[in-house]
């Protein structure tokens, strides 16, 4: 076999001793393999890592990361070239043609798990599904209301629903307004003996369903728990307002203008109407 000195180009049939694979930063790359290399583009620092090509690692730079891609993509075949042994070209490109399709079947995955998300997004719309979410505890929370106070009313020989002076708010939040005659008497107590925000004490009767007064899930200017009673009759009632279009006036689970009160945008249940349109004005402006 001829001598070849170190101008010499490669091809196929001297490769054998022209193989400079592995010889540093310093040793001549083959034509063949100076291309653009997609493996190493798209898979960056996992790419560098299984060629020991260290500074592949700068992709993890802010700003500077997809300029780092690039540059792997124009000269990242010579620095593998260079920075590992290889038996021969073809072995090389052969090695090379994997990491490409490797590269491509990500992207290819991410791409479709973005497109899903994107879609699960649109259809499902998880701050949607949390108002909804919400709204169910709440009826579930003044439901359990009714059913303790009834309870409360069937058990005790002279019961104590509270004031006609007041109304009634959980969460010590006070909306500022007179309803029904009333003013708003506020508190974040969940404690049933009298002292919570509704002012029964539940824990003198036998069949106390609860232990612990609910609250609004999110709390705020238009969302709590509002409890008004009529100490004449032991009439009460208990009001909330939706959040979720869903189970507000309108929803497929429209609650508020189905519960059989008077206020179209509220969900309102007990055992009588207290609170009308007329006396209480402000509730209307809840929405």
């Amino acid at each position: 076999m001829s001598h070849i000195n170190q101008n010499s180009s490669f091809d196929s049939s001297d490769q054998d001793t022209t193989n400079t694979s592995g010889q540093g930063s310093a040793a001549l790359v083959p034509k063949e393999i100076q291309h653009w290399n997609w493996g190493a583009f798209l898979l960056t620092w996992i790419w560098g890592l299984f060629h020991h090509v260290w500074w592949s690692l700068l992709v993890f730079i802010p700003y500077v990361g997809f300029i780092v891609a690039i540059i792997l993509g124009v000269r990242g075949s010579e620095s593998a070239w260079r920075a590992q042994r290889y038996n021969s070209i073809n072995e090389f490109k052969t090695r090379e043609r994997k990491w490409t399709i490797a590269g491509i079947i990500l992207v290819v995955i991410i791409s479709i798990l973005s497109i899903l998300a994107i879609t699960m997004m649109i259809v499902i719309n998880p701050a949607e599904m949390l108002k909804k979410a919400r709204d169910s505890q709440r009826i579930s929370d003044l439901n359990i209301l009714k059913t303790a106070i009834n309870l409360y009313l069937s058990d005790s020989s002279n019961p104590n629903l509270g004031s006609d002076q007041y109304y009634y708010v959980s969460n010590n939040i006070n909306p500022n307004f007179t309803c029904a005659g009333r003013t708003a008497k506020t508190s974040n107590s969940q404690a049933v003996d009298g002292s919570g925000w509704i002012p029964i004490n539940f824990s003198s009767t036998e069949a106390n369903p609860i232990t612990s007064l609910p609250s609004d899930p999110n709390p705020g200017e238009n969302h709590y728990y509002i409890y008004l009673v009529d100490s004449t009759t032991n009439k009460f009632e208990l009001i909330t307002n939706m959040e979720s279009p869903y189970y507000s006036n309108g929803g497929d689970g429209d609650i508020e203008s189905t519960d059989g009160g008077v206020f179209p945008d509220l969900y309102e249940i007990g055992r009588g109407i207290i609170a009308t349109p007329d006396n209480c004005p402000m509730l209307k402006l809840l929405k």
